[in-house]
């Protein structure tokens, strides 16, 4: 019998794959990104043992709002060779400045399936002129891929806000976040972990550059450069 992490899965692939059947093609936007981290940090923690990692995606988008994209990084050489997140979402203008994006994302780690996960995440985003800011929350449930050191099935918190500035001289936009994440995967000692990052990206026709400075309280801060190419 399929676990009921399983079934909501299924549930989210078929609802979605059935919203998109029923729309013409051309209704849809595909879009696809090919790129290099020096460090893989995920939440201010890094997952590639602060060495390179290599990541795509795949994105599709309809014109009602709704979306889907499967992303993938390589991670460190001591656990888990990759990571494979299918997300779908949701996103929607309740003003002309202010939007909500919900989205489930399930995170997949061959070959160390008890590190599998659903979380849900909703996020509010306000805009005016070249700035931006946003507040969300992220939950994943009670299951098999958040358990404790004791092997107790815990719910998983992780609030966060952000803000970018869009630059009017340079095709560049600075950014930065904070956030605060309580839960199984907070990496703490005693739990509770705050992580941040300051930086900017520079964006092209076709490819994108980011260097940002990215830490946290359960571990240490990293200069990380990105260079992402779209198609």
């Amino acid at each position: 019998m399929r676990s009921s992490t399983s079934l909501l899965v299924g549930a989210i692939t078929c609802a979605l794959g059935a919203a998109f059947a029923a729309t013409p093609a051309n209704a849809a936007d595909w879009s696809a990104e090919v790129g290099v981290a020096s460090d893989y940090r995920y939440r201010g923690i890094s997952l590639s043992n602060r060495g390179p990692a290599v990541q795509a995606s795949l994105t599709v988008e309809q014109e009602s709002g709704a979306y889907a994209e499967l992303w993938t990084s390589s991670l460190t050489s001591g656990g888990p060779q990759a990571e494979l997140d299918a997300t779908a979402g949701y996103a929607f203008s309740i003003t002309d400045a202010v939007s909500l994006d919900v989205s489930a994302t399930y995170y997949a780690y061959p070959g160390a399936r008890d590190a599998n996960a659903i979380e849900f995440t909703g996020i509010v985003e306000a805009s005016r002129g070249p700035a931006t800011a946003s507040l969300g929350l992220s939950v994943a449930p009670p299951q098999r891929g958040t358990q404790n050191e004791l092997g107790a099935r815990k719910t998983n918190l992780y609030a966060f806000a952000g803000a970018s500035y869009k630059l009017a001289f340079l095709p560049m936009t600075l950014r930065t976040t904070l956030g605060h994440e309580n839960g199984p995967w907070d990496m703490a000692a005693r739990g509770g972990k705050w992580d941040w990052s300051l930086g900017g990206e520079a964006e092209f026709e076709h490819a994108r550059i980011g260097l940002d400075i990215i830490g946290s309280d359960a571990g240490d801060e990293s200069l990380v450069g990105t260079l992402t190419l779209a198609f």
